[in-house]
């Protein structure tokens, strides 16, 4: 009897364990904050801009054979999307000695307890080798992420007072279970960051009486104090003021400045004007400031990225934040368009 009430206890136990592992990575969003809990029981909160958001170098393991979906490495960009099944398709799958490295818009130092946190490896029996660089030449060992909402701690493995902007993800080779090849990463978080360091730069806006056509009307995009403005474009990529690209979608605003992120929730009113012509040719030298802007729609950390999938950077300008207009129409589920002849930007909702 006494073995039998030992056998259901070890039951128990071990279903309540895999229970704290299927749901470690789920999180909340408040403002420009993410407050999840790791394998361990303890809950952490970090800003939005703390997560990876850019791809340096993605090398596939093999044998290759996930589905098409996991093999974006962009899927292991911003917040985790909490899916822990063994058939998710949010996040990426490395393959076996897969390596992806990442990079952070703000340095990630040593503090006390963990001081990284990697989302999503798999089950205890998929692994990976994590290091971290400040100029992708010398690399410094911090352990094995093992299991999903993995925290490692610098201490010890780092120079004191070294921060880093970049991490490797390196898949171990070791998956007894076989089948689904190497870890999947969802999401790279780094604590005890410091807010982004304020980047100005000068660009060249080019204007093209660009237009703007939403479900088969041409529009006039507004600004926050309801005055015309025109699109501009740099680098191939077309932008608006925050305001006009939210009022022309139907989306409300919220800022927070201290976390430098945008909160977008769809399904206000539209605000716009008839088109009505307001639009020149030519170029403009301008000062734009980047400072580790964060998106978020309808509760989801969006990247925004163009047309190739490049990732592009919300930017201040003369005291307005500038936002691309195809990715924030793209992720509220719009077909969006580009008529070189016209210049003319079409979305359909």
């Amino acid at each position: 009897m006494m073995k039998r009430i030992f056998s259901v206890l070890i039951a128990i136990s071990l279903t309540l364990c895999v229970t704290t592992v299927a749901f470690a990575e789920e999180g909340s969003l408040n403002g420009g904050t993410y407050t999840f809990t790791d394998r361990q029981g303890n809950v952490v909160t970090a800003p939005v801009n703390a997560f990876a958001y850019r791809v340096v170098q993605f090398t596939p393991g093999s044998p290759w054979r996930s589905a098409s979906t996991n093999t974006d490495p962009s899927l292991a960009l911003g917040l985790p999307d909490a899916d822990d099944s063994n058939s998710s398709t949010g996040d990426l799958c490395l393959g076996n000695n897969g390596v992806l490295v990442l990079e952070f818009d703000t340095p990630i130092f040593d503090g006390s307890g963990n001081d990284i946190y990697i989302f999503e490896v798999g089950g205890n029996v998929e692994s990976s080798k994590i290091e971290v660089s400040n100029d992708l030449k010398t690399w410094y060992f911090i352990g094995i992420a093992e299991g999903s909402t993995a925290g490692l701690d610098f201490t010890g493995k780092v120079p004191a007072g070294s921060s880093f902007k970049y991490v490797r993800v390196t898949d171990s080779g070791e998956n007894p279970s076989g089948g689904w090849p190497g870890a999947d990463i969802d999401a790279v978080c780094g604590l005890n960051t410091k807010p982004v360091a304020a980047v100005t730069k000068t660009v060249t806006l080019a204007y093209r009486s660009i237009k703007i056509n939403i479900d088969g009307k041409t529009i006039q995009p507004m600004d926050a104090q309801g005055r015309a403005v025109e699109p501009f474009i740099i680098s191939g990529t077309t932008y608006l003021p925050l305001r006009a690209v939210s009022g022309a979608l139907g989306c409300d605003v919220a800022w927070d400045e201290s976390t430098s992120t945008i909160t977008l929730t769809s399904g206000a009113s539209r605000i716009s004007r008839d088109y009505a012509g307001v639009a020149h040719n030519g170029t403009e030298q301008a000062s734009i400031t980047y400072r580790g802007i964060r998106i978020i729609l309808d509760g989801k950390h969006i990247i925004p990225k163009d047309a190739d999938g490049t990732v592009l950077d919300p930017f201040i300008k003369d005291g307005t934040t500038y936002l691309p207009v195809r990715a924030v129409a793209s992720a509220l589920g719009c077909e969006v368009g580009w008529d070189n002849a016209t210049s003319t930007v079409y979305i359909n909702s």
